[in-house]
């Protein structure tokens, strides 16, 4: 990552409400407050198509969805990515095709969908990505963990990762 994009990362990370100790869904309410649209957390199963998160934004709520089918460390890491595109407010495709994904949601409340593909930037991939780490280093020297993680790796949670980013 460079220097430049994780110092601007440092600085978002800077002005977000971390709850010490941390609590996603707190984490996820205070930057709803601020933004003043609800932040909710669905899980879903996405199964072999390659996508493990998804941002979808409706006129009222900003909609993340997960995928539920992985262990919890890897659905927050997926979960804070997806927030760092919403926080860079990273533009989006059209909908589309992608809103079949969720039959609970109306098609034409859709106002933007952002998942990770091979269409979108791959310069939106690592803002979201250096901010989601930004944070988690955050969150584990709260925890009192080493902020590089490297105490115990997960190899299940590393290679999930990888997967994922690569899609």
């Amino acid at each position: 990552m460079s220097r430049r994009l994780r110092g601007t990362c440092e600085s978002m990370a800077d002005g977000l409400n971390i709850p010490d100790p941390f609590h996603l869904e707190a984490f996820c309410a205070s930057i709803g407050q601020t933004r003043r649209r609800h932040i909710m957390q669905v899980p879903h199963t996405f199964g072999d198509c390659g996508v493990t998160g998804v941002w979808v934004a409706t006129p009222s709520v900003d909609y993340v969805f997960f995928e539920k089918n992985t262990p919890r460390p890897h659905q927050e890491h997926i979960i804070l990515h997806e927030v760092g595109h919403l926080l860079w407010d990273h533009p989006a495709a059209e909908p589309g095709a992608s809103v079949d994904l969720f039959t609970d949601l109306d098609p034409s409340m859709v106002e933007r969908v952002l998942h990770r593909a091979h269409r979108y930037e791959v310069r939106q991939e690592r803002e979201a990505e250096t901010l989601a780490t930004v944070i988690l280093r955050r969150i584990r020297m709260q925890q009192g963990r080493p902020a590089d993680g490297n105490a115990q790796p997960d190899p299940t949670g590393i290679l999930a990762r990888i997967t994922s980013t690569l899609g």
